[in-house]
Parts: structure tokens; sequence; C-alpha cells
């Protein structure tokens, strides 16, 4: 690589600041650090400038209202052999001392040490191999691979997980993984709950997108997300007088809700809890939409959507369905009535494939409708679907379950190509459906006024599905039928918006960044908006919209997602069963035979019982980064009670070590490191710091324990134990610290506090040895503050 760098002194902190405020500038402290960023291209470019601040007036060490001050490019060797230091702060000139070699303590500072980057070998791996947590990936390699020196008290949330950030609706799947782990089924639902009402729907039919992200998939197997959101929905149901509860305060304002589907159940609900008068219309008799009247009963059980109705109604949502609602009626006509609507009409107008003699073919939307309200009848012995997608399968398996002998869906491309979920093809092929890819249809073969078959051509395609696909008519057959359906896709209805409404070139409503229509006061969601989309992409932007309007409204915001853990640097720990380090093998739904099915039946596979749900999320790696807090300074600022001071604010050494992308700290663009800030230490108190390492010149801890002890007559008073390197950032021993309290220190109290600190470990699979060797250090290091040549 031949990118070049520029290097400048800076004047000023003000001048520092506004250099490393410039994406790609680095500062500059001691420089021992930095050095891979540069020469090893850990970030895959070398940073675009470093600004420099040695030479500031920053390496002071002085006393200061009885404290102790140290400027941020103080050198590690100065601090070490400070009499000063030594005099009253004998554990940071020990912890400084402790740090690599003397020739690197001569170049580092404190500044450089407290703010250097994650020691993770995949994150340092040259040329920046490994697109790891920290920087911005989705899968942490370390907690599968080598992680000989990583953390034994789990992991920190960076930014989002890879099954949260694969979810249109950024559902926290780790998240009520934990507290799963943890036995709270009713915080795991209620946290799903939060984002997603109508889990009991997608728990079914959702196509899981989560589990691309799933950083288990490459490991054993993915974990069956949408099997425990099943769970966790059809116990939302069973008590929805505890989950769809009604507001506590009537707003005074109304919305209307256009369409009962899954867009416009979700809109109504979020909507209904920030206190406002919700009335969903649509034109058919019972709520659902394409969930009720599309999606047929042995994937979506008639029964679930009917209990979200009726909790939607417990909770003040009113419906006017079928006859009760005005045929006529627009969004412009809803406005005029309501303080604002939302159109959630979803995409209920089918497309024609184009073919000659369409007119003899049925339609795929239309025959599951007849089919879902029990009007459809056998569609004949031999039944051709036209299409590829999910619509086309449950066409197919559709006409199985009501008699047809043969069922063979035509595709135009291979079958690689189809849009059709894995899943929903894989079920076709089980009911008996047979797929003849690679044919166009060219028209229908009607004789004396009746249906015979279809008549294709073979055609070839590129790689992908937008690739044009070419025709060969020359090459022609005829495949016999006695029933064709067209089912390739759908569109908008553009009468139900009337003329106020914008559409696009694709029939989809016209939105804005909130989802606002062309109309003061409308928002589209779900189909109408978006085209044919999945159900959980419905949910997202319904749930949005709703967040919209509640703001458009002036009131809060119920609809909006919590925060992604750790997006800006956290410290949020996320802890995993141990037994997810185990091959183990993913939830299955026990399928009911083919042959025990029915067109209304139930399920076609029986969920998960609680002891499979708590097992699956067990298998969750609840992903987060494992890399360790690698300053040798770090605990022992903290076990002092430090302040760090930058150009901008103060803050306690114990807030100021954070888990960020490409960061290990709090610091936030264009922030500086001006000083440290170390309090007088209280009268009685006795330091010890410990640090194991292979070898003595290492420049970070595989562990260290910084202790400070207070004690008066042999008893303590007060303790701080923290330890370094055991998790990504330092890590407060409070049951340890809190056990000490009262007792005068012996071999017995020293291996109970450290019994203590370390009674959470978990190790990973190569670092167990780390666990012994830290209560070691914690005994060590308590029993020698215990005795009176630890004094500070």
């Amino acid at each position: 690589m031949t990118d070049r760098m520029h290097v400048w002194s800076a004047g000023s902190v003000a001048e520092a600041s506004d250099g490393a405020s410039v994406e790609g500038v680095r500062v500059l402290a001691g420089g021992t650090d930095i050095l891979g960023t540069i020469h090893d291209y850990i970030h895959g470019s070398r940073p675009s400038a470093l600004v420099s601040i040695k030479g500031l007036d920053l390496g002071h060490i002085r006393e200061e209202g009885g404290g102790l001050a140290i400027g941020a490019v103080a050198k590690l060797c100065d601090i070490a052999d400070s009499p000063l230091v030594r005099a009253g702060w004998g554990l940071l000139a020990d912890a400084a001392k402790s740090v690599a070699s003397p020739q690197i303590r001569h170049m580092a500072t404190i500044g450089g040490n407290i703010c250097q980057e994650p020691r993770c070998w995949y994150y340092r791996y040259p040329e920046n191999r490994f697109d790891c947590l920290r920087k911005g990936g989705s899968v942490c390699p370390a907690f599968v691979g080598n992680n000989v020196y990583h953390s034994i008290l789990g992991a920190c949330r960076v930014g989002e997980t890879g099954c949260r950030s694969s979810c249109p609706n950024t559902t926290d799947v780790a998240g009520h993984m934990e507290l799963l782990r943890q036995g709270d089924v009713e915080g795991a639902a209620r946290l799903l709950f939060s984002v997603n009402p109508l889990a009991a729907v997608t728990g079914r039919v959702c196509p899981s997108t989560c589990v691309s992200g799933c950083a288990r998939a490459e490991f054993d197997g993915a974990v069956g997300i949408r099997e425990v959101e099943r769970f966790l929905g059809d116990y939302m149901l069973e008590r929805a007088d505890a989950f769809y509860r009604a507001p506590e305060r009537e707003s005074g304002r109304s919305v209307a809700v256009i369409g009962a589907g899954p867009a416009g159940l979700t809109a109504a609900f979020f909507l209904r809890a920030e206190g406002f008068a919700v009335t969903v219309f649509d034109l058919h008799g019972e709520a659902g939409g394409m969930l009720r009247y599309s999606i047929p009963a042995y994937r979506l059980p008639r029964g679930t959507v009917a209990r979200i109705q009726a909790a939607l109604e417990g909770m003040g949502v009113a419906f006017a369905l079928g006859e009760g609602c005005d045929p006529g009626a627009t969004a412009e006509s809803y406005r005029r009535r309501f303080d604002a609507v939302f159109v959630g009409s979803g995409a209920q107008r089918p497309l024609a494939a184009g073919i000659e003699g369409e007119g003899h073919c049925l339609s795929g939307l239309d025959f599951l409708y007849r089919a879902s309200v029990g009007e459809q009848g056998k569609p004949g012995d031999s039944v051709l679907v036209i299409g590829g997608g999910d619509v086309a399968m449950d066409v197919a398996v559709t006409a199985k379950r009501l008699g047809a002998k043969d069922v063979t869906v035509v595709y135009r491309r291979p079958r690689a190509l189809m849009p059709a979920h894995e899943e929903e093809l894989a079920l076709a092929l089980e009911e008996g459906v047979r797929i003849a890819d690679s044919l166009a249809p060219v028209g229908a073969v009607v004789e004396r006024g009746r249906l015979v078959g279809l008549d294709v051509a073979a055609s070839r395609s590129g790689a992908g599905r937008d690739t044009k696909t070419e025709i060969d008519l020359g090459c022609r057959s005829t495949l016999a039928a006695d029933c064709v359906i067209v089912a390739i896709g759908q569109t908008a209805d553009l009468g139900l918006y009337g003329d106020a409404l914008d559409t696009d070139g694709r029939k989809r409503l016209v939105t804005d960044g909130s989802l606002a229509c062309s109309l003061g006061g409308v928002f589209a969601g779900g189909d109408a908006a978006l085209g044919p989309a999945t159900v959980i992409e419905a949910i997202a932007q319904a749930r949005r919209a709703a967040a919209s309007i509640t703001a458009y409204l002036g009131g809060g915001a119920a609809a909006r997602a919590p925060a992604p853990d750790g997006g800006e640097g956290g410290d949020r720990p996320c802890a995993f069963d141990p037994s997810a380090l185990e091959n183990s093998d993913a939830a299955v739904l026990r399928p009911i035979p083919p042959e025990e099915r029915t067109l209304c039946g139930e399920d076609v596979a029986e969920g998960l019982d609680g002891d499979a749900v708590l097992r699956e999320a067990a298998r969750c790696f609840n992903c987060g980064c494992v890399a360790v807090s690698a300053s040798d300074l770090a605990p022992a600022l903290v076990a002092l009670g430090a302040t760090v001071r930058t150009n901008r604010r103060e803050l306690p050494a114990a807030r100021f070590f954070r888990t960020g992308l490409k960061s290990a700290t709090a610091l936030g663009a264009g922030e500086i490191v001006t000083e440290i800030f170390v309090p007088a230490p209280l009268e009685g108190a006795y330091m010890e710091y410990r640090k194991f390492r292979p070898r003595k010149a290492i420049d970070f801890p595989v562990l260290s324990v910084a202790v400070n002890i207070v004690r008066d007559g042999g008893i303590v008073k007060d303790a701080k134990i923290v330890l370094g390197a055991v998790r990504p950032t330092p890590f407060e021993a409070t049951e340890a610290q809190d056990y000490l309290i009262g007792r005068p220190i012996d071999d017995e109290t020293a291996r109970a506090a450290a019994g203590l600190a370390l009674r959470d470990a978990a190790p990973l699979a190569e670092n167990a040895y780390k666990v012994s060797v830290a209560r070691a250090l914690v005994r060590r290091a308590v029993l020698a503050a215990g005795q009176d040549g630890g004094a500070a």
C-alpha cells in the first residue's frame, strides 16, 4: 500500500481537537499503540493524518489539592519513578512500571496507555482480515476461535448483533434470549412485545431473515429464532389482558387505520397505546387482511389472528369491517373525519401474466380467498400454478389439499432462482407438488371453451433474478391441465386512495422519511408503501408510521425502537450459557404428517414447549466482544477513584473505559484526554498491584488486579478490587469488596474474596486457566494489601 500520511504537531489542545474531529485523523500521544494502525493496516488503511500532542505542556506530574494531577503525555517511566507517585499512590507507580520494557516505557504515555485500542489478535490482524464486532462487523471471531487471552467474564455489546441488524424490525433477539436464560419468560415476552405485537403471527410465517445474521450458523447451525418467537407470541396471547392493555390516559385525538392487515393491526396497537381513539376499517368481514385471506390456515391458524383482533378490541381499538366499512370511502374522506389517517391497505390486486387465453385461468389471490372462506372446491385433477414465490407455493399446496391429484408449479427461471423461501418450497415438495422450471408460459390451451393445458416455451436466464429471461418460441410444448392458476404477484388497488395521494410508477404510495403521504395528516406503511413485502417488513413500517403519527399529533413515541445496546460504546455485559460453546442441534418443530394435514387444520407443526425454548435460548451466543481491556493503568485508576479530564468534560475512570467501535473509551470525536486526577488516598489505605504475563517484557496483561483497601485496627473499612484483562472493560468485583468490609484480612477472607470476584466466570474454550490464575492474583493482592508493607 502506498497511501501517504501527514503528521503535524498541534500548537494547542484546541488545535489538536479540531484536527482529531476530522474523520481518519488520529491523535499521537506516545506512539507505541498506533504502530499497528500505521504499519499493519489493521483498519484496512492508514490514518489520513496524525496530530501529535507530544509537544504540548501536558507532561506534568504534580500535587493538586492534596491529590495527584498527571498530564496526558506524562511518560510511564516518569510515573513509575516519581517519588511523589510512589509516596502516595504506589499502586499507580507499580502499574506503570509493569508495562512492557524500559524502552517502551520511555515512549509510552499515560494518555496513550488508557486510550489504546483492543488487543485481540483478530482485531489487530494485518490487512484488516477479520471484520469483527469492534470494526462494525456482526460476529466476534474469538468467541469460538483463538481465545487464549480473552474474556472470562462474558462479553460486552458493541453496536447491533447480526440477528438484530438482519431483522427489518430490528428485534432485539439476543435481549429476549438472555432473559429466557435467566428464567424470565415474562420479561422476554415483554421485550419482544415492545416492538412486535404480532409475534404469534411472525413466529409462524416470518421468513426469519434474522437467522442469516446468526453467528452460530457457521458453528453448528443457527439458533431457532422463529420457533422461540412463536412460543413468546403465544405466551402474549394467553395473557392478553396483561399485554394488550388500554392506555392510562386518553389523548382526545382520533386516528383512522385503513386496512386490517399486519400493517394496520400493528399501527392500531401502537397508536392506541398512546391514548388515541383508533378505528380500523376493512372491506373484509374479518380482520387480518392477507393473514386471514391469503396465508393458508395450515401456516397460520385462523384462531391466531382472531385472538389478536380480540386483544386489540380489549384495549379499546374499534373495528369497522365488512358492511360496516364504506366501500366508496377514500383516505381523503377519512382525513376529514379523523385527526390522522394510516393507510395500510396492502397489495391485493393480482398481477396478470399477460398470456393468451388468460381469462380461462384463475387468480392465485382469488383462489386463496375462496379457499379461506370455504367457497373453493377441488380445482381439478391436474393443476398448473404459474409463479415461483411464496404465494405460488401456498396456492399449490392448497390445491393439493383440496383434492387435486397432480399439481405442478411452472416457473420461467431455474429452481435455484425461485423467490419462494426455502421452507415454503420444501413444504410444497413434501406435499407432492412438482416443479417445472425454466419454462415460460405462452398461453392457455382451450378446446371447445374448456381449458385443457398450458402452452410453454423453453427459457434461459442469467445468474440473477433481475436478469432478462430469453424465451425460445421455437422450443414449445404443452402441459396438460384442467386448471391453471396465475400467482405471479400483486399490486395495490389505487381506487382506495382517491386522487389526493401521490403514487409512483409501481402503484406505491409516495411517502417521505416519516412515512407521511402527500396529503397532510395521512401516513402509510406495509405493502401500500413498500409494494409486496413480508409480514415483518409491514410491522416495521407500521411501527415507524405510528411513531410519526404520534409526533404529528403531539404525543410521545411508544412505537420507537429501543436504542441498540452499546451502539455508541457501552459497558453492558452479555452473559451466555457455557453450554453454548458445545455442539448442539437447533430445535426443530415436530411436523404433522402430510396425510394428517387438512386445509383448515391448525399449525403444520407443533410448537416448542417451555423446556425446549430454554434449551434453544441457551444456544444463543449473545454476541458481544470478548477482547479484554489491555491497559495496565486502567484497573489501577479505577481502584484509586481517579477522574479522567478531557478538553470537554471530566469522567470517573470507571465510566471512561467503554466497549465501542474501534475504541476502548468513552471519548467522542475531537475529544482529547488532557489530564488524570487521582484523589488523595484515605487514611489507612493499603494498595497492591499484581500482573500475570507469560514473559516480563510484554506490553499487555494477560491478567491484572489492583487492590486499594482501607484498614482501621486490622479491620477493613473500605475496599476496591479491580481486575484487568478479564472482560472488555476493567471489572470491579463489588461482591468481593462488600465481603471484605468489616472483616480482618487473613488467608481465609482473601480466598473467599477471590472466590466471590470470579464467581460468575464463564471461560471460553481455550482460557479456563485464567480463572484459577485470577483467583490466585486476587488472593495474593488482598493478602499483600493486608500487610503493613502494602501501605500507600
